[in-house]
Order: structure tokens, then C-alpha cells, then sequence
């Protein structure tokens, strides 16, 4: 019988004991000209706990949004202040489901929505109160002219204040979630939920200032601001997450990366103060004209962009992922699952009957593999290599790998169940 001994060191124990020379011929012979290696590991890097984006954009905007909801109570009462965030309410839902309509393919998180929507409905909007107002008492002052006054702060100073306070807070978010972002619909979403999260609170302020002046005008005002154009801002500023998104994902230089974002900001400021140009100088009368004949054609194709762009995302998934299908990553019934919504729907609701894990996996798995395939479609369009976004890429694929064996492991326990039930 075979005496054990007790091992008492790894790798590095072994290494020490190795280099040690007991016998004659060890300790008279020649050393070996290629000693072993000391054993070595990677040590593990610090993964960040603490998500510091969400933390910052909610603090700095929920500051805002406090600051601008005292004030707002203040001027009317708490009972008016609450009735008129109420009547917000009603073009902040259409926006909301026009846009999450429109990201069905590869969509954000919750949380990114969010910290999207409060800065823009608390940093962007006390920020830029602040410099219209500034502005609009100095202006005032040097021509002796209220009105004269008012109509150029919101011709030529808001549309500039305004677009860069929420164009700053598209940038920070897309930079900051750059692998995340793989088309530039999903700039256009984040630009989109920051409009809609100024526009919510800025409507507030304009209609506690027409209700003062009679139930006619406080209908007016929600009409032609709740009904007719809940998609200024939104639009306005999708034009720069739009931009901010392309660089992002192509991949461009310094200088054309600088000039596209330019552009975009450019474009957005141009299409807002093209709307208050025509609200600030028509009446209500030729304002309805310019809006039926120019505001009308212009929301009609930012739409149709809209829509056409969505439609294109659901193609680009379908070549992007088609590699993955040949080299057996993805099943070709899943490929119909990420880009058709009715399965998509189907599929869901198929994991969801085994528990809200297997729902959130099956999710998880769509998301991820809409993200991927964006990412492999616009990989020949690239300018430069990203390194980043591809093992990021990797990443996602062997976490969507794993959560594919979740809600698959997770319905067959459910259908077992129910078997035994049965």
C-alpha cells in the first residue's frame, strides 16, 4: 500500500522546490539553461459597481426639475401647477410611444431612457430658463422694447441655448454608452426622450402662463403645443443624436467627426427657430397657415425617416447576423425572432409563461442579438478599426449564448411542471 504525501503548495511551491538541488549531479552539474518559468495569473481587474452616469444625470436632474416645480407652484398655486403637469402628460405619452414604437428591434434599458429624460426635463431646461431670461432683460434694456425683445430671444437666442444645453446631454450619454449605441436610430432615440423630457416641463410653464388669461387661451395653447406639435423638441434634437451616433459607429476622424456633430446641432437649431420664427410673428391665424403648409410637410418626412430607418434596422440585423446562422451561433428561427415583431412578441410571451427570469433572458437574448448583428453590418463601414466595440461584441454574444440556455432551461422545468401537474 502506497504511502501518500500531503501537498502543501500550488504551482508556486512547485516552481521553489524545483530550483532546489539535493543530489550530486544536481549540485555539481551544469544548471539548465532553460529554467522553468515562475507560474503567473492575471489578476482580476476592479469592476465598477457604482453606475455613475445614472447617478449624476438623475441628482442634476431631479435639482432641476425640483428647482423649476417650486417655481412653477409658486406662480400658480399647487392645484394649478398639478392640473397643468396633468395636461403635459398628454403629449409626453404620445412622444413616448411614438419613439418606443420606433426602438422595437434593439431597444435601451429603462434606466437610459430615463436619465436621458430628466436631463432633459431638469438640467437643459433650468439652464436654459436661466440664459433666456439673462439674455432677454439685457436685450430688453438696450432697445426699450419687450416685445421686440421677446421675439428675438426666441428666434435667434433660444433655439441656440436650448439645443446645446440638451445637445450637451445626448453627447455625455452617447459617449459614455458607446458600445452600447449601434445605429444611429439609437441616437435619434436619445435625442428624442431628452426633447420629450423639455418639452414636458417647459409645456408646464406655458400653460400656467395662458391660464391666467382665460380657459380660451389655456385651450389654444394645449392644442397647438399638446396636439399639433409634441415632436418640436424631440425632432430638433434627434438631428444631433443622430449625428453624434454616426460618428460613433463609422468611426470617422477628428475633424470630420467635429464637423458632422456641427452640422447636426446646426440642423437642430435651425428647425427650432424655424418654429418660433413662425409662432412669434404670424398670429394664430397665419400661424395655423404656416403650420399646414410648412410645419406640416417637414414633421410628414422627419416621419417618414422615421419609419423607413426602422424598417432598414430589421434588414441590417437580418445581414449582419447571417454569418453568425452559417457558423451555427444563431438558429435561422431566431434571426426570424430578433427582426420579426409578431414572432418577437410570440417569443416573449412564450418565455414569459415560465417566470419573469425566463422573460428577461429571452429579452436579454433579443436585444443582444439585434446588437450584434448592427454592429457586424456596419462593420465594412468603418473607418477605422474599434477594437472596444468588438470585444464588447464578444462579450454580448457569450452572455446571450448563456441567457439562451436560461429561458430554454428555465420553460422546460415550467412545461415539466405543468406536465406533472397535469
Amino acid at each position: 500500500m502506497s504511502e501518500t504525501h500531503p501537498r502543501w503548495g500550488g504551482p508556486g511551491e512547485d516552481y521553489r522546490l524545483k530550483k532546489i538541488r539535493t543530489t550530486e549531479a544536481e549540485l555539481f552539474g551544469p544548471e539548465d539553461s532553460t529554467p522553468a518559468q515562475a507560474p503567473t495569473w492575471r489578476i482580476p481587474q476592479r469592476v465598477r459597481s457604482l453606475p455613475f452616469l445614472e447617478i449624476i444625470f438623475t441628482i442634476l436632474g431631479t435639482i432641476g426639475v425640483i428647482v423649476l416645480m417650486v417655481t412653477y407652484v409658486r406662480t400658480g398655486g399647487v392645484v394649478s401647477a398639478a392640473v397643468m403637469t396633468i395636461l403635459a402628460l398628454i403629449p409626453l405619452v404620445i412622444v413616448l410611444g411614438v419613439l418606443s414604437y420606433l426602438d422595437r428591434w434593439e431597444r435601451e434599458g429603462w434606466k437610459s431612457n430615463f436619465i436621458c429624460f430628466i436631463w432633459g426635463a431638469g438640467v437643459a431646461t433650468l439652464s436654459s430658463l436661466v440664459v433666456n431670461s439673462t439674455l432677454n432683460l439685457d436685450i430688453a434694456r438696450t432697445l426699450g422694447d419687450q416685445d421686440s425683445a421677446a421675439v428675438i430671444v426666441a428666434v435667434f437666442v433660444a433655439p441656440v441655448a436650448e439645443e446645446f444645453f440638451k445637445g450637451i446631454g445626448v453627447i455625455i450619454f452617447v459617449l459614455a454608452r458607446r458600445n452600447s449605441i449601434n445605429s444611429r436610430l439609437d441616437g435619434l432615440i436619445c435625442g428624442g426622450i431628452v426633447g420629450a423630457g423639455f418639452a414636458f416641463i417647459e409645456n408646464i410653464q406655458y400653460f400656467l402662463r395662458t391660464s391666467s388669461s382665460g380657459a380660451f387661451m389655456l385651450t389654444t395653447t394645449v392644442f397647438t403645443r399638446g396636439i399639433l406639435s409634441p415632436f418640436v423638441h424631440p425632432m430638433a434634437t434627434s438631428f444631433t443624436g443622430m449625428a453624434i451616433a454616426l460618428v460613433l459607429i463609422r468611426r470617422y476622424g477628428a475633424l470630420w467627426s467635429t464637423i458632422r456633430v456641427a452640422l447636426g446641432y446646426l440642423t437642430a437649431v435651425f428647425f427650432h427657430g424655424l418654429w418660433n420664427f413662425l409662432a412669434s410673428n404670424n398670429g394664430i391665424g397665419g400661424w395655423f397657415h404656416s403650420y399646414i403648409t410648412i410645419e406640416v410637410p417637414i414633421f410628414t418626412c422627419w416621419f417618414i425617416y422615421l419609419i423607413t430607418q426602422s424598417s432598414r434596422e430589421a434588414k441590417h440585423i437580418q445581414q449582419g447576423l447571417s454569418p453568425y446562422v452559417v457558423q451555427g451561433w444563431v438558429l435561422p428561427v431566431e434571426l426570424q425572432m430578433v427582426t420579426d415583431r409578431a414572432q418577437r412578441r410570440n417569443a416573449v410571451k412564450w418565455a414569459a409563461s415560465a417566470g419573469s427570469e425566463a422573460r428577461k433572458a429571452m429579452n436579454f437574448f433579443l436585444n443582444s442579438l439585434a446588437a450584434i448583428g448592427l454592429d457586424e453590418y456596419a462593420r465594412p463601414l468603418r473607418q477605422r478599426e474599434d477594437p472596444a466595440r468588438d470585444a464588447y461584441d464578444r462579450e454580448l454574444l457569450t452572455k446571450a449564448v448563456e441567457a439562451r440556455k436560461k429561458f430554454l432551461s428555465l420553460t422546460e422545468l415550467s412545461q415539466a411542471a405543468r406536465r406533472v401537474g397535469a
